[in-house]
């Protein structure tokens, strides 16, 4: 993986709850290095921590805002793809981790600025939220025991 690690601009990562695949190119979009990491911040420092600053994408899902803050601490600029907006991943025929994260390198590098993104909740509101999804589990379960 160090062969050509200067050359890497752009970088997808098709998250999975176990392992994640990693593309990450250059800047004529050719790849310079494809890679199935642990989806553990030890992972992708492993992956991406000597990698200069480069742009990242990834898709919106359970664990993004932990992987987003631990790419930005490793230097790395990060936006989060909105799944929905994706349509050359999600009207694929045929599937895979490796092509995903091929498409969203495409994206950092060709479709950076244009790209439609998710905007992660701020800490204080995913507090709130949280505090009120419990306070419904409640409500729900005290009603199912009640009827």
């Amino acid at each position: 993986m160090n062969k050509g690690i200067t050359k890497v601009v752009a970088v997808g990562i098709d998250v999975g709850d176990k392992t994640s695949q990693v593309c990450a190119k250059d800047a004529t979009g050719a790849v310079v290095w494809e890679k199935k990491v642990r989806t553990t911040e030890a992972g992708f420092r492993g992956a991406l921590g000597k990698v200069p600053s480069c742009r990242i994408v990834i898709e919106a899902g359970g664990q993004t805002r932990w992987i987003k803050a631990c790419l930005e601490k490793l230097g790395h600029k990060v936006k989060i793809a909105d799944p929905r907006k994706l349509r050359r991943i999600f009207q694929s025929e045929s599937k895979s981790d490796v092509r995903d994260a091929r498409e969203l390198a495409e994206e950092a590098l060709w479709r950076w600025d244009r790209m439609s993104v998710v905007t992660l909740r701020g800490r204080g509101s995913q507090e709130k939220l949280a505090v009120l999804k419990a306070r419904d589990a409640l409500v729900w379960a005290r009603t199912a025991m009640i009827n």
